[in-house]
């Protein structure tokens, strides 16, 4: 199954730096293919697997062009007791 992520990026100035943000992401094992677009500061990545995406934000921070990070806060129903919130937790 292959799974497509959008990220933001930092740090892309230029041509070349689009050129070795696209390198640095395809020499990622397990990405099938990734454009970068300079005009929005983005770069679109097919991966085989989702651990990909860990290895692939790693290998942008070390490049220099770190993504954008952003939090997000999830509000979740349902939970009873504290085994529920440990199985979310792991999850």
């Amino acid at each position: 199954m292959t799974h497509t992520l959008t990220i933001p990026l930092t740090n892309m100035h230029c041509a070349s730096c689009v050129a070795r943000v696209e390198g640095v992401l395809r020499n990622v094992p397990g990405v099938t293919s990734a454009t970068v677009n300079l005009a929005t500061e983005q770069a679109s990545i097919a991966a085989d697997s989702p651990a990909t995406l860990a290895r692939v934000g790693k290998a942008l921070a070390a490049s220099g062009y770190p993504p954008r990070e952003t939090t997000l806060t999830l509000r979740l129903f349902g939970l009873h007791c504290a085994s529920c919130v440990g199985r979310v937790e792991t999850a």
